[in-house]
């Protein structure tokens, strides 16, 4: 709107003076709605802060910083034969006896989202590594992914130990059914209950391997 300045001898037209009167009405009441709009924003963000549910930022980084990260739990032991893409994104550990195997990893920063969660992602790959393996040792056979369902069951934090396993349904001469599932923590055994994920799957079967 055109502000009209006038000089001071200048007797104003009463029409004219009304309408500048109450343009600066409206810009003070405008000026006023804002402030209290960034005040309630304001406020609105430090309770957030306050209660540890801040969704502008990213989660801060800095009380993981002294915490050792590469300290499995035994008897897990530092694997060295995995793929290059997985061990990226390791490093990755594992135990196996006759009744099972277990493979893990202590989450770092590069595995998690904004949050400090594990990214779907990466728990994606971790379920296909361990139904993978499972096809290998019950079958001793190579195997491709053709299909994979992972469902998210809980949130698991950097610094904490994420442990699965995995198993095989049934299997026909081409195709292998397996599940998986994952939990947070050092127990052997899988809960009943808690579970990080489960995932089930379907692997192609590569010609089969000759034993010993």
């Amino acid at each position: 709107m055109k502000l009209l300045i006038r000089k001071v001898y200048q007797k104003p037209n009463i029409d004219e003076w009304k309408e500048f009167r109450s343009v600066q009405y409206v810009s003070f009441a405008s000026h006023c709605c804002l402030m209290l709009t960034l005040s309630g924003l304001a406020f609105n963000l430090m309770q957030g802060i306050a209660l540890g549910q801040d969704s502008c930022d990213p989660i801060s980084m800095s009380d993981t910083e002294n915490t050792d990260l590469n300290n499995p739990p035994a008897p897990f032991r530092k694997s060295t034969r995995r793929g290059p893409f997985t061990t990226h994104n390791g490093p990755w550990y594992h135990w196996a006896d006759s009744s099972g195997f277990r493979q893990g990893v202590r989450l770092q920063e590069r595995h998690c989202n904004s949050r400090g969660h594990a990214h779907g992602g990466f728990l994606s790959s971790f379920a296909d590594g361990l139904l993978a393996t499972a096809v290998f040792r019950e079958l001793n056979r190579g195997s491709v992914t053709v299909q994979l369902t992972t469902e998210f069951l809980l949130p698991a934090e950097i610094g904490q130990w994420v442990q699965g396993t995995a198993w095989i349904n049934r299997a026909s001469r081409s195709l292998a059914f397996v599940e998986a599932c994952a939990w947070v923590g050092e127990a052997k055994e899988a809960p009943q209950a808690d579970l990080v994920f489960t995932a089930n799957a379907v692997f192609k079967l590569k010609e089969e391997r000759p034993r010993g």
